[in-house]
């Protein structure tokens, strides 16, 4: 009985709110919002879609990740303050707070080689001296060492 004292009506409705919402919506734009989604800016969309690859896949949600990709690059081939802003959220989770969490380093080096490939020239554009920085960060100190590889694959095959 005492464990039930820990457990509030919102916690719980918020936990099957999150879980029933939490990337499983396949619209054209992958919104999951209840706005309507031609208000939505390019970089709003590609911001919200690049935090949930990102932070998708995993044991339990193996390939559901793909499903935000095409509103990412139709995003950022749409706009380049899109693919600025799909580049600045890369960065963050290629930075030391993501260390610890190897599959969202590995998706957003995923990210980087299909969007260095579909909008191309729009990305790449983005990718200023933060980033830089952040990647050799990340390949001098960072802990995983596949994603280290993946990582020097991508940068390989930017040459």
């Amino acid at each position: 009985m005492k464990a039930m004292k820990g457990l509030s009506m919102n916690k719980v409705l918020g936990g099957i709110k999150r879980k029933s919402t939490n990337g499983h919506n396949n619209d054209a734009n992958g919104s999951g919002s209840g706005a309507d989604p031609a208000d939505e800016t390019p970089e709003v969309i590609a911001s919200r879609n690049v935090r949930r690859f990102c932070e998708s896949g995993g044991r339990e949600n193996a390939g559901d990740e793909v499903t935000f990709l095409p509103a990412i690059v139709d995003a950022a081939e749409s706009s380049p303050a899109a693919a600025a802003e799909c580049a600045r959220i890369i960065r963050k989770y290629l930075h030391k707070d993501f260390w610890t969490k190897p599959s969202f380093q590995y998706n957003a080096i995923m990210l980087i080689r299909i969007l260095a490939d579909n909008p191309g020239q729009t990305f790449t554009r983005a990718l200023d001296k933060k980033f830089v920085d952040v990647a050799k960060e990340l390949l001098r100190y960072g802990r995983d060492a596949s994603v280290r590889q993946m990582l020097m694959e991508t940068l390989d095959a930017f040459e």
